[in-house]
């Protein structure tokens, strides 16, 4: 499982974040779940998601946040939702190719390459500045969606 998730990060950006993955000082699981589909409160799909264990806000005098902690981050990938993605990708129409953190999926990408888009941007999500940024009730979808759209675009050259 280690070798395919190394080799769907493959891109140059997909391997600076493979980088932060591996020296990161904070624990992280990755959960490669292929039995569950998952969609937010709109029906729209979720192709990973990332938990922070033991989450803690640390606020100053005023509850302005200052820092956050956790002890551990786990990523979940759902292997249905990416077959999805993968299948819109591959189906000759430029109009189904679907779409990844609303950008959209270039023609002919295969699991692997989907993957490393979504691992990119969900490792954003495991990075402290990215947890403190959502704290702090700023947009931490900001940072990793710029990540996995370089990571497709990449793929796409």
């Amino acid at each position: 499982m280690d070798r395919n998730i190394g080799n769907s990060l493959r891109t140059d950006t997909g391997q600076e974040k493979f980088n932060v993955l591996v020296n990161s000082t904070t624990p992280v699981q990755i959960d490669f779940n292929t039995k569950d589909t998952k969609a937010d409160e709109k029906g729209k799909m979720i192709p990973g998601e990332t938990i922070h264990t033991d989450f803690s806000v640390g606020t100053d005098n005023s509850g302005k946040v200052e820092d956050v902690s956790f002890s551990k981050s786990v990523i979940t990938v759902y292997a249905r939702n990416i077959e999805v993605l993968e299948q819109a990708s591959n189906d000759g129409n430029k109009k189904t190719s679907g779409d990844l953190y609303r950008t959209p999926i270039p023609e002919n990408l295969n699991f692997s390459d989907i993957l490393g888009a979504i691992l990119g941007h969900e490792i954003g999500h495991t990075q402290k500045e990215n947890v403190l940024t959502m704290a702090k009730g700023g947009n931490a979808e900001t940072e990793p969606t710029k990540v996995s759209n370089k990571i497709l675009e990449e793929l796409k050259n």
